[in-house]
């Protein structure tokens, strides 16, 4: 998957941080339901660095199927799911047929 962000940014790690996971502006993997301020890009254990991207086309895991042009939200395992009553994250740029899919959306800054 490509990653097309137009807005990469050094985070410091509240927790452990995996490639890929939506990441809370506390620096730490979102939960369900969350406020991110992007997607990790590296991985990073507890107080470390770690580039996330805080814009733009991005690749993600899913947490559960979705259509392209579905509006997403944070799942508890922190991946992404169709919106339901979360605050609106991203909209799915490919079609997801099941959980744990790497597929490409767009992020919706707040």
């Amino acid at each position: 998957m490509t990653t097309n962000s137009t807005l990469p940014v050094t985070a410091k790690a509240s927790g452990a941080v995996t490639t890929l996971a939506p990441i809370t502006y506390a620096g730490a993997v979102a939960g369900a339901k969350a406020v991110i301020r992007g997607v990790a890009r590296t991985p990073a254990a507890d107080g470390e660095h770690f580039l996330l991207d805080a814009d733009g086309e991005v690749t993600v895991i899913s947490g559960a199927a979705f259509n392209p042009g579905d509006g997403l939200e944070t799942d508890a395992s922190g991946r992404f799911v169709p919106h339901t009553d979360g605050p609106l994250v991203a909209r799915a740029l490919d079609a997801a047929t099941a959980a744990n899919e790497h597929r490409r959306v767009r992020l919706i800054s707040h």
